[in-house]
């Protein structure tokens, strides 16, 4: 076998490492989106519109319309609150660069 077959061989990519590439990139997707969830969710606070809709609070509205538990609704409205005083890592968070995991460990 030449060495430029050999070579070319391990250029190429096992299934496993494009199935990892993909599920990477996935990931990034869905880091992305949380990061915009977030904002949405920011806002939806800030500007009341749980109140206008007759709810107790914006934790309990995402109880109840997004089936979030009211640990974890609390935890995205505080870490959504969060990132707006930290520009750095909300970029970071923005471009997928962190997981919300990271995110909520960091703020």
């Amino acid at each position: 076998m030449s060495s430029i077959v050999q070579f070319d061989r391990r250029l190429e990519q096992s299934d496993g490492e494009k199935q990892g590439d993909q599920i990477t990139e996935l990931c990034g997707y869905i880091c992305a989106a949380t990061h915009h969830l977030l904002e949405l969710i920011r806002e939806f606070d800030e500007q009341l519109y749980w109140a206008e809709l007759g709810f107790q609070s914006c934790a309990h509205w995402l109880n109840f319309k997004c089936g979030f538990g009211m640990n974890s609704a609390r935890e995205r409205i505080r870490v959504a609150h969060a990132l707006a005083r930290l520009p750095k890592i909300d970029a970071a968070f923005s471009t997928g660069a962190l997981s919300y995991s990271k995110v909520r460990a960091i703020t």
